[in-house]
């Protein structure tokens, strides 16, 4: 249940400057920060989330500068202990070196361990339609909802949303809402997957060997 964040730059750095373990000759880093982030064995899948920033940016992609490049500051875990989590690794506790947890699933998201997960970002851009849209400009950027599937042991498949990109607990922007769930399959779902334009379709796979 233990997740790292690992700097491979400072990998890179290391290897250049010759600081090596034993004199092995291979470059050892420790993790930049690590924590318990859920209860039981295993964790199945971790996704950053990008910032407004990045999106905003990636609608001028003509010109890659330095300047431009945003680091994502969230993160989605699933796990074996049935939940979904929401960190803010802009804040990190001093005592438990753990960051921020802004939300986590209930028990109505699934009952059983999380073995699949798959988000995407669906931009709310005025004038409506289905389709998913990673690009906004800065003078209208509408807040924008995160779209995590889930797949389980339970044999279900869910998706849930956590809306907008602001972090304040006032707005519930960051509450898990699950707004769909299937029971179709008859055995584990190992693999779910969003449509990368529109959110509204998903794809699972599961133990039964039947892919939905």
């Amino acid at each position: 249940g233990i997740v790292a964040l690992w700097d491979c730059n400072a990998w890179a750095t290391s290897q250049r400057s010759n600081n090596t373990k034993e004199g092995k000759g291979d470059a050892y880093i420790d993790p930049a920060l690590t924590w318990k982030a859920h209860n039981g064995r295993w964790i199945a899948e971790a996704r950053f989330l990008p910032s407004s920033s990045s999106t905003t940016s990636s609608a001028s992609s003509s010109s890659t500068s330095t300047s431009s490049r945003h680091y994502p500051s969230r993160l989605v875990t699933a796990a074996n202990d049935g939940s979904v989590c929401l960190w803010d690794l802009s804040t990190v506790s001093v005592r438990s070196g753990a960051p921020k947890l802004l939300s986590q699933s209930g028990v109505d998201l699934h009952t059983s361990g999380i073995f699949a997960m798959d988000v995407a970002v669906n931009n709310k851009s005025r004038g409506g339609g289905d389709d998913n849209t990673t690009t906004t400009t800065a003078s209208s950027s509408p807040p924008s909802e995160i779209m995590i599937a889930t797949g389980s042991k339970d044999k279900t498949v869910a998706l849930s949303v956590l809306g907008g990109e602001s972090s304040s607990s006032s707005n519930n922007n960051n509450d898990f809402r699950p707004i769909w769930k299937s029971n179709f399959h008859s055995a584990k779902v190992g693999a779910v997957r969003l449509h990368p334009t529109r959110s509204s379709i998903l794809a699972s796979a599961s133990d039964d060997g039947f892919v939905c």
